[in-house]
């Protein structure tokens, strides 16, 4: 038997109930495979997406699309920042190529950066890690304003980022006074956006044994895979594979699927 419903499913899990939160910014290029791809995170929620093809950064959720209306300069910086990246991506990727002497096959370079807040103590701790071929490449220690390299490969590359005074600057100040401010805002203004009365009820239904599965779901979940580096073995991050979502005139997202239940 397959039944058809519509469900409600909320970002408000994401944004009051763990203790700690996170935003991370998110770039990867890999040679000869797909084009650049940057994405935004909070928590476990898809903000903003970039990639080879657009000429900005576009946020998700409908709530966002209004929080940036009048807050241009949030939008205005992720563009800047996958603008830049794109092209460092690809000068950088042939660069470790040729220092790690690896002429052929398909090679992959990712950077993962943010913060980490813990909204019982206070606690924010900035982090900029950048991989290579799912192994740690380098990582920004905020002490020494320098970058940690994992491989000799990156020798060459930490040696061009370390003489970037003005962009080292950018970094840290992103890190200790942006990041966590911002993430704060997402939260809040998320909680308020979905916890507003004035729209639509939604509701559990059963239609017809022959119909599909639909469910309206408020927040963005991801529509490619990516998998992140891995660090003592452990996976820092991955983008998993959903079913594309389409934005519905109601501030919700649908997505379609088929669940095929055995009868009683």
């Amino acid at each position: 038997m397959i039944i058809h419903f519509i469900a409600a499913f909320s970002l408000l899990s994401h944004v009051v109930s763990p203790v700690k939160h996170s935003l991370k910014l998110i770039f990867i290029e890999s040679s000869g495979v797909q084009d650049f791809v940057g994405v935004l995170w909070a928590d476990e929620t898809e903000l903003v997406h970039c990639n080879t093809n657009l000429n900005k950064a576009e946020p998700k959720p409908n709530w966002l699309k209004e929080f940036m209306k009048s807050n241009q300069e949030h939008n205005d910086l992720y563009t800047q920042e996958c603008l830049h990246s794109q092209h460092f991506f690809k000068d950088t990727l042939n660069v470790l190529r040729r220092s790690c002497s690896q002429t052929e096959g398909v090679h992959t370079l990712q950077r993962m950066y943010g913060c980490e807040w813990d909204n019982e103590t206070e606690e924010v701790k900035g982090f900029d890690r950048y991989g290579y071929d799912g192994e740690d490449l380098m990582e920004f220690n905020q002490e020494t304003q320098t970058w940690l390299i994992s491989t000799p490969c990156a020798s060459i590359v930490k040696h061009k980022l370390d003489n970037q005074q003005i962009r080292i600057a950018d970094i840290n100040h992103y890190l200790t006074n942006v990041c966590s401010k911002w993430l704060k805002k997402y939260l809040d203004y998320g909680k308020y956006f979905l916890q507003r009365t004035d729209w639509p009820s939604v509701s559990l239904l059963q239609k017809t044994p022959s119909s599909p599965v639909s469910c309206h779901a408020t927040g963005f979940y991801p529509d490619r895979a990516v998998m992140f580096w891995r660090k003592d073995g452990k996976k820092l991050y991955q983008l998993t594979d959903r079913e594309q979502i389409y934005p519905n005139q109601d501030r919700t997202f649908q997505i379609n699927v088929v669940l095929k239940l055995s009868s009683v």
